[in-house]
């Protein structure tokens, strides 16, 4: 995330409240913006092509979509990307919108901060696709609305970063996570277990997950058709009829496509309910003994390693 704005102290007071999480860079010059953001323009094309290995790989004879999604993650591109800019309007040498216009670029987010006689200019912005939101700056509550815009813009940048991915998953199940209930229990379930940041895998259906403490975790998602498609393949690789007949009652879930990916004994692991009816169900996997290559990588490790433009 980038913000610029030519009144210092209020980037200084920015700072102060801004999580450090989202990695925030602050900028008083138009020309000291550009350089991060021609970065991360590059850095979006770079990504694009590694979400585009795990999408190809898909339903493959032999895919390799989990590799392909560990190497992601593996990777440290994804920490020079800018989610979101957020954009003063009334700068001396540029003003906001016709910045955001300029670096307008698939994958990131614009939000203009706006005066009070700047709102009849950032709607017109935003009708006509200059931004995708904006924020007065004489909220009530500005910082927490900031907060909170700055949070939704950021969500929305990864939903679509990742569409290449959830346009592979099966229709039935990419129905049932854009559900309210779906998405709240699978964030629940994620917190629990400490999850920072993850990659979809259209197939097998589940997410690779890094937690706090950098370890990796496998979250199987399972809902009635594919528990069946499971069962099949359980069967066909002579397991237990116990074992197949609790996978088929949404009890349990093996990671069996996953495990033969990177070349690892299958697992079951007990589910745990997403939602009754339709059903859908997740399990978590630990994923421990990764070789170097792919080992997640981590924000302090890409700033000590490689700087990127500031």
């Amino acid at each position: 995330m980038a913000f610029i704005d030519d009144d210092r102290p209020y980037l200084d007071a920015l700072q102060l409240v801004i999580p450090d999480w989202m990695a925030a860079s602050y900028h008083v010059e138009p020309d000291s913006l550009g350089l991060v953001l021609e970065h991360s323009r590059k850095m979006l094309q770079e990504e694009r092509e590694l979400l585009s290995r795990i999408s190809l790989r898909n339903g493959l004879v032999g895919s390799a979509a989990v590799s392909a999604a560990l190497e992601y993650l593996a990777s440290p591109v994804r920490f020079d990307i800018v989610a979101l800019l957020v954009a003063d309007f009334g700068m001396p040498r540029e003003n906001g919108v016709n910045l955001c216009q300029r670096f307008r670029m698939a994958g990131m987010q614009r939000l203009l901060l706006t005066g009070m006689a700047d709102q009849a200019m950032a709607i017109s912005a935003f009708n006509a696709g200059a931004i995708e939101q904006y924020v007065p700056k004489q909220a009530t509550h500005l910082l927490d609305e900031l907060v909170a815009q700055i949070q939704a813009q950021i969500d929305v940048s990864c939903d679509r970063r990742s569409e290449v991915l959830l346009e592979r998953l099966p229709t039935e199940l990419r129905r049932q996570l854009a559900t309210g209930p779906v998405v709240r229990a699978l964030d629940d379930l994620l917190q629990g277990h400490h999850v920072t940041e993850w990659v979809l895998v259209p197939q097998p259906q589940g997410l690779v997950c890094v937690t706090a403490d950098g370890s990796v975790l496998w979250v199987q998602l399972e809902n009635e058709q594919t528990s069946r498609e499971l069962a099949e393949g359980l069967e066909a690789e002579g397991w237990d009829d116990a074992v197949i007949g609790s996978v088929l009652r949404g009890d349990m879930i093996v990671d069996l496509d996953f495990a033969s990916q990177i070349d690892r004994q299958a697992r079951a692991q007990a589910a745990t309910e997403l939602q009754e009816r339709p059903r859908l169900a997740a399990a978590v996997f630990e994923v421990r003994d990764l070789p170097d290559g792919l080992r997640p990588a981590t924000r302090q490790g890409r700033q000590a390693g490689h700087q990127a433009p500031a």
